[in-house]
């Protein structure tokens, strides 16, 4: 799972992510690019447990991984 390459992109819509125009300035190109995950993103959330990190991947399916990291740890604490 580490690494630089984006892995996960969290709702275009409430991101405001543009779908449907070309992106050619670079504010925008880095404001976009902020709201995107890398692998190595995933591991800084969860302090380098590979393991945590690829659940939190697979978790997520809209949302910004770091507001469901607590959803992912607590189903954890739950086993």
């Amino acid at each position: 799972m580490p690494g630089d390459k984006i892995i996960y992109i969290p709702d275009v819509v409430l991101n405001e992510i543009p779908l449907n125009r070309p992106v050619a300035v670079d504010d925008e190109i880095t404001e976009i690019l902020d709201k995107c995950y890398t692998g190595n993103d995933f591991m800084d959330l969860c302090d380098g447990d590979a393991k945590l990190a690829e659940r939190l991947f697979w978790y997520c399916d809209w949302q910004h991984p770091s507001s469901a990291l607590n959803e992912v740890t607590d189903d954890e604490e739950d086993v």
